[in-house]
Protein backbone atom coordinates (compact mmCIF):
# COMPACT_ATOMS: atom_id res chain seq x y z
CA UNK A 1 0.00 0.00 0.00
CA UNK A 2 1.39 3.39 -1.00
CA UNK A 3 1.83 5.96 1.77
CA UNK A 4 1.37 9.32 0.10
CA UNK A 5 0.63 12.80 1.44
CA UNK A 6 -2.80 14.20 0.58
CA UNK A 7 -3.06 15.24 -3.07
CA UNK A 8 -4.40 18.66 -2.11
CA UNK A 9 -1.24 19.33 -0.12
CA UNK A 10 0.95 18.34 -3.05
CA UNK A 11 -1.06 20.53 -5.41
CA UNK A 12 -0.82 23.49 -3.05
CA UNK A 13 2.94 23.02 -2.65
CA UNK A 14 3.53 22.67 -6.42
CA UNK A 15 1.54 25.81 -7.21
CA UNK A 16 3.25 27.87 -4.50
CA UNK A 17 6.72 26.65 -5.50
CA UNK A 18 6.10 27.19 -9.22
CA UNK A 19 4.56 30.65 -8.82
CA UNK A 20 6.86 31.71 -5.96
CA UNK A 21 3.94 33.23 -4.06
CA UNK A 22 1.36 31.78 -1.68
CA UNK A 23 -1.27 34.33 -2.70
CA UNK A 24 -0.96 33.55 -6.42
CA UNK A 25 -1.15 29.83 -5.63
CA UNK A 26 -4.34 30.49 -3.65
CA UNK A 27 -5.87 32.36 -6.60
CA UNK A 28 -4.96 29.60 -9.03
CA UNK A 29 -6.47 26.88 -6.85
CA UNK A 30 -9.44 29.04 -5.79
CA UNK A 31 -8.71 28.73 -2.06
CA UNK A 32 -7.62 31.17 0.65
CA UNK A 33 -4.03 32.10 1.49
CA UNK A 34 -4.37 30.45 4.87
CA UNK A 35 -5.49 27.21 3.19
CA UNK A 36 -2.28 27.17 1.13
CA UNK A 37 -0.17 27.81 4.25
CA UNK A 38 -1.98 25.05 6.15
CA UNK A 39 -1.54 22.53 3.31
CA UNK A 40 2.17 23.25 3.02
CA UNK A 41 2.73 23.03 6.79
CA UNK A 42 0.94 19.68 6.87
CA UNK A 43 3.09 18.44 3.96
CA UNK A 44 6.29 19.57 5.69
CA UNK A 45 5.19 17.78 8.86
CA UNK A 46 4.43 14.58 6.93
CA UNK A 47 7.80 14.65 5.15
CA UNK A 48 9.83 15.90 8.10
CA UNK A 49 11.60 18.53 6.02
CA UNK A 50 11.24 22.26 5.37
CA UNK A 51 10.03 23.07 1.87
CA UNK A 52 10.04 26.86 2.22
CA UNK A 53 12.09 29.31 4.24
CA UNK A 54 10.98 32.83 5.04
CA UNK A 55 13.30 35.75 4.35
CA UNK A 56 11.65 38.96 5.38
CA UNK A 57 8.15 38.79 4.00
CA UNK A 58 9.04 36.43 1.11
CA UNK A 59 8.87 32.61 1.10
CA UNK A 60 11.71 30.89 -0.78
CA UNK A 61 11.76 27.24 -1.86
CA UNK A 62 14.46 25.21 -0.11
CA UNK A 63 16.76 22.76 -1.91
CA UNK A 64 14.58 19.89 -0.73
CA UNK A 65 11.54 21.79 -1.99
CA UNK A 66 13.13 22.31 -5.41
CA UNK A 67 13.78 18.59 -5.78
CA UNK A 68 10.27 17.72 -4.69
CA UNK A 69 8.71 20.37 -6.94
CA UNK A 70 10.19 18.88 -10.13
CA UNK A 71 9.06 15.37 -9.25
CA UNK A 72 5.57 16.47 -8.22
CA UNK A 73 5.19 18.48 -11.44
CA UNK A 74 6.05 15.39 -13.51
CA UNK A 75 3.60 13.28 -11.50
CA UNK A 76 0.79 15.82 -11.88
CA UNK A 77 1.46 16.07 -15.63
CA UNK A 78 1.27 12.29 -15.94
CA UNK A 79 -1.99 12.15 -13.98
CA UNK A 80 -3.45 14.94 -16.09
CA UNK A 81 -2.54 13.10 -19.30
CA UNK A 82 -3.89 9.81 -17.97
CA UNK A 83 -7.21 11.40 -17.01
CA UNK A 84 -7.45 13.10 -20.42
CA UNK A 85 -6.81 9.80 -22.20
CA UNK A 86 -9.40 8.06 -20.03
CA UNK A 87 -12.08 10.63 -20.77
CA UNK A 88 -11.18 10.88 -24.48
CA UNK A 89 -10.04 7.38 -25.42
CA UNK A 90 -8.25 6.91 -28.71
CA UNK A 91 -5.08 5.56 -30.24
CA UNK A 92 -1.99 7.71 -30.38
CA UNK A 93 1.50 7.16 -31.72
CA UNK A 94 2.83 5.73 -34.95
CA UNK A 95 1.78 2.67 -36.97
CA UNK A 96 3.90 1.19 -39.77
CA UNK A 97 2.17 -1.12 -42.25
CA UNK A 98 4.08 -3.05 -44.92
CA UNK A 99 2.02 -4.23 -47.89
CA UNK A 100 2.57 -5.64 -51.40
CA UNK A 101 3.09 -3.06 -54.10
CA UNK A 102 -0.35 -3.27 -55.71
CA UNK A 103 -2.17 -2.98 -52.38
CA UNK A 104 0.01 -0.11 -51.22
CA UNK A 105 -0.41 1.87 -54.44
CA UNK A 106 -4.02 1.12 -55.39
CA UNK A 107 -6.04 0.12 -52.34
CA UNK A 108 -4.49 1.88 -49.36
CA UNK A 109 -4.65 5.47 -50.68
CA UNK A 110 -8.44 5.16 -50.71
CA UNK A 111 -8.50 3.90 -47.11
CA UNK A 112 -5.94 6.16 -45.46
CA UNK A 113 -8.18 9.24 -45.45
CA UNK A 114 -11.02 7.50 -43.60
CA UNK A 115 -8.56 5.83 -41.23
CA UNK A 116 -6.94 9.17 -40.37
CA UNK A 117 -10.32 10.77 -39.69
CA UNK A 118 -11.25 7.97 -37.28
CA UNK A 119 -7.85 7.94 -35.55
CA UNK A 120 -6.45 11.51 -35.70
CA UNK A 121 -3.86 10.80 -33.01
CA UNK A 122 -2.26 7.97 -34.95
CA UNK A 123 0.39 8.62 -37.63
CA UNK A 124 0.31 5.98 -40.37
CA UNK A 125 3.44 5.01 -42.32
CA UNK A 126 3.02 2.84 -45.42
CA UNK A 127 5.92 0.59 -46.44
CA UNK A 128 6.13 -1.49 -49.62
CA UNK A 129 7.55 -4.97 -50.16
CA UNK A 130 7.66 -7.38 -53.12
CA UNK A 131 4.40 -9.16 -53.89
CA UNK A 132 6.02 -12.60 -53.74
CA UNK A 133 7.73 -11.97 -50.40
CA UNK A 134 6.87 -14.42 -47.62
CA UNK A 135 9.06 -12.84 -44.93
CA UNK A 136 8.05 -10.48 -42.14
CA UNK A 137 9.12 -6.88 -42.68
CA UNK A 138 10.99 -6.21 -39.44
CA UNK A 139 10.70 -2.44 -39.96
CA UNK A 140 6.88 -2.63 -39.82
CA UNK A 141 4.34 -3.15 -37.04
CA UNK A 142 2.01 -4.99 -39.44
CA UNK A 143 3.00 -6.96 -42.55
CA UNK A 144 0.43 -8.01 -45.16
CA UNK A 145 1.44 -10.96 -47.35
CA UNK A 146 -0.16 -13.18 -49.96
CA UNK A 147 1.50 -16.37 -48.72
CA UNK A 148 3.04 -17.70 -45.52
CA UNK A 149 6.58 -19.01 -45.77
CA UNK A 150 8.67 -21.04 -43.35
CA UNK A 151 8.68 -18.33 -40.66
CA UNK A 152 8.06 -19.43 -37.07
CA UNK A 153 4.54 -17.99 -36.91
CA UNK A 154 4.12 -18.90 -33.24
CA UNK A 155 6.11 -15.74 -32.47
CA UNK A 156 3.56 -13.47 -34.14
CA UNK A 157 -0.10 -12.57 -33.96
CA UNK A 158 -1.48 -13.79 -37.28
CA UNK A 159 -4.90 -12.99 -38.75
CA UNK A 160 -5.77 -14.65 -42.09
CA UNK A 161 -7.69 -12.63 -44.66
CA UNK A 162 -10.23 -14.15 -47.02
CA UNK A 163 -8.65 -16.22 -49.76
CA UNK A 164 -7.94 -14.29 -52.96
CA UNK A 165 -9.24 -15.93 -56.13
CA UNK A 166 -7.20 -15.46 -59.30
CA UNK A 167 -8.74 -16.10 -62.71
CA UNK A 168 -7.90 -15.21 -66.30
CA UNK A 169 -9.77 -12.50 -68.18
CA UNK A 170 -9.72 -11.52 -71.84
CA UNK A 171 -11.64 -9.60 -74.44
CA UNK A 172 -14.77 -11.50 -75.62
CA UNK A 173 -13.49 -11.51 -79.20
CA UNK A 174 -10.59 -13.79 -78.14
CA UNK A 175 -12.90 -16.63 -77.14
CA UNK A 176 -15.60 -16.25 -79.78
CA UNK A 177 -15.58 -17.91 -83.17
CA UNK A 178 -13.83 -20.99 -84.50
CA UNK A 179 -10.34 -19.70 -83.65
CA UNK A 180 -11.24 -18.65 -80.12
CA UNK A 181 -9.17 -19.68 -77.14
CA UNK A 182 -10.11 -23.17 -75.98
CA UNK A 183 -7.03 -24.33 -74.04
CA UNK A 184 -3.88 -22.82 -72.47
CA UNK A 185 -1.92 -23.92 -75.55
CA UNK A 186 -3.99 -21.59 -77.71
CA UNK A 187 -2.30 -18.67 -75.98
CA UNK A 188 0.78 -19.34 -78.13
CA UNK A 189 -1.10 -17.66 -80.98
CA UNK A 190 -1.48 -14.46 -79.00
CA UNK A 191 0.86 -11.60 -78.18
CA UNK A 192 1.76 -12.07 -74.50
CA UNK A 193 2.94 -9.46 -72.03
CA UNK A 194 5.15 -10.17 -69.06
CA UNK A 195 6.08 -8.25 -65.91
CA UNK A 196 9.77 -8.41 -65.11
CA UNK A 197 11.26 -7.84 -61.61
CA UNK A 198 12.42 -4.33 -62.52
CA UNK A 199 8.86 -3.21 -63.18
CA UNK A 200 9.23 -2.98 -66.96
CA UNK A 201 6.52 -4.40 -69.19
CA UNK A 202 7.03 -5.84 -72.61
CA UNK A 203 6.00 -8.61 -75.03
CA UNK A 204 6.91 -12.13 -74.02
CA UNK A 205 9.31 -13.97 -76.24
Amino acid sequence: MRKLPPLNALRAFEAAARLGHFGQAANELCVTNSAISHQIRSLEAALGVALFEKRGRTQYVTDAGQRLMHTVQQALDMMTEACCNASHPGMTGSLKISAPTELAHRLFPRLIGDFSNRHPGLTLHLLVHDSDSDEINLAADITIMYAMGDTDWSRYWVVPFLAIEFFPVCHPSLIEGENGLRSPGDLNRCCMLHDDPNGKHGPAG
